[in-house]
């Protein structure tokens, strides 16, 4: 790899930055990301690369992937030699994830939130948790309530329950606002595909109905609202692409106002 130290054979980025090949260290990362989705070490070397290209967007991509598939750690050392070792070791990781969640949380945590629910696709797996975990965690200590923004991460988390409480304070706070509408209707499909999955016995067909009617009646609000989308309101999938006529998941004609 030419982003390697010739007589180490350690990676390092301060020989890639003297080289002028960062360019090609990012195509070194990108090899053995796609030979190896779960290198959690390529994640970060690669994040690091693309900071210093300044495209920090990639960055904080590769960083929460990094938290999410890093599953190193060092287990109890037979002899004290071995579990000072190991207590060193330890401490080394933990200041290494402490480092890409303050890279991630110099980002922004409100631009973050905002990119992703901008990009939100109801159809999609969403498997950062760890990052989820950090948003969450920071968002929950900020004053005033981001009810919005808590309801986001909630609903990726799927947790349905306490995501539709925020969203319901975020449309208390701010009634005219499209985007807690529109997530409130996506939350509610949610605990409506919860609910068909579930051993619910006792007027299941009559709830499920119900919750239907009610993300519908949310979706129509958030364009109401001005949401700048066209929607469908079968599955909550958004598209701003004006000649996209129909859903492309549920092939429902997508709504507007």
């Amino acid at each position: 790899m030419g982003s390697v130290d010739p007589e180490t054979g350690i990676w390092d980025i301060s020989i890639a930055r003297k080289r002028h090949k960062l360019d090609e260290a990012l195509a070194d990362f990108n090899k053995a990301i796609e030979m190896n989705p779960n290198l959690e070490m390529a994640y970060l070397h690669r994040g690091r690369v693309y900071q210093e290209l300044g495209k920090m967007r990639e960055a904080v991509e590769d960083y929460a992937m990094f938290l999410e598939v890093d599953s190193r750690g060092y287990e109890g050392a037979g002899d004290v030699k071995e579990l000072v070792s190991a207590s060193i070791k330890n401490a080394q990781l933990m200041m290494q994830r402490d480092g890409v969640k303050n890279d991630i949380r110099s980002y922004g945590i409100d631009r973050l939130v905002d990119e992703l629910m901008k990009e939100y696709n109801p159809k999609q797996e969403y498997r950062s948790n760890e990052l989820y975990k950090l948003i969450l965690s920071d968002l929950k200590k900020a004053s005033p309530k981001q009810w919005h923004r808590l309801g986001f991460i909630q609903l990726i988390r799927n947790e349905i329950d306490e995501a539709l409480e925020d969203f319901d304070n975020a449309i208390e706070e701010s009634p005219g606002d499209s985007i807690p509408h529109y997530f409130k209707g996506v939350t509610l499909l949610k605990n409506i595909e919860k609910i068909k999955h579930s051993s619910m016995v006792f007027r299941k067909e009559e709830k499920i109905k119900e919750l239907s009617l009610k993300a519908h009646s949310s979706f129509m609000q958030s364009l109401k609202n001005g949401l700048s989308s066209k929607l469908c309101l079968e599955c909550g999938y958004k598209t701003s692409n004006p000649e996209l006529g129909f859903c492309t998941y549920c092939g429902k004609k997508l709504a507007s106002f």
